[in-house]
């Protein structure tokens, strides 16, 4: 169904209805309570802190579970953050964590950076515009370099520190 049609459908329905409807999904789907939650009580630093620990808890050993460094659940974890439309400092901050924390993994499991190096890089130079274009290199240039000279041991980051002047210049890639 269009977006077109279920606002038609919905401005049909009276009062009790459309309750009942947010009802459903509040229970049916955790993606919407969680939306709902943060929409009526918007707590950015608990959702940022939400979306850190996914991240940690992909890249970091926690008792005795080794790390797996699954990126398509930190891609998941971002994404979700990044719907919650939070400030621009949290969403550069996670996004850089992404980088620094799978670059130090890298460092230690070449295997497995191998295997997720080029979706990181991805994410990492679409940060780099992000920053770029909200005029914020300054403030997180130190924390981009640090970053670069990580991925660079790792041994599988195909950015060049060229390459990262020139997106942080342009703002484009």
């Amino acid at each position: 169904m269009s977006r077109a049609k279920f606002e038609k459908l919905a401005n049909e329905m009276d009062k009790e209805d459309l309750v009942e409807i947010i009802m459903a999904l509040y229970d049916a789907k955790k993606e919407a309570k969680d939306y709902f939650e943060y929409f009526l009580n918007p707590n950015e630093d608990k959702a940022e802190e939400k979306c850190k620990t996914v991240l940690q808890k992909e890249f970091t050993k926690t008792g005795i579970r080794p790390p797996k460094g699954r990126i398509s659940k930190c891609k998941k974890a971002l994404d979700d953050f990044e719907a919650l439309h939070p400030s621009m400092e949290k969403v550069i901050d996670c996004r850089l964590l992404l980088a620094e924390l799978s670059a130090k993994f890298g460092l230690k499991n070449w295997r497995t950076w191998e295997k997720c190096h080029k979706t990181v890089e991805k994410k990492f130079r679409e940060t780099l515009i992000y920053i770029a274009d909200q005029h914020a290199v300054e403030r997180y240039r130190n924390r981009i370099d640090s970053i670069q000279t990580i991925a660079e041991r790792a041994g599988y980051w195909e950015i060049e520190r060229e390459d990262i002047d020139t997106i942080l210049a342009e703002g484009l890639f």
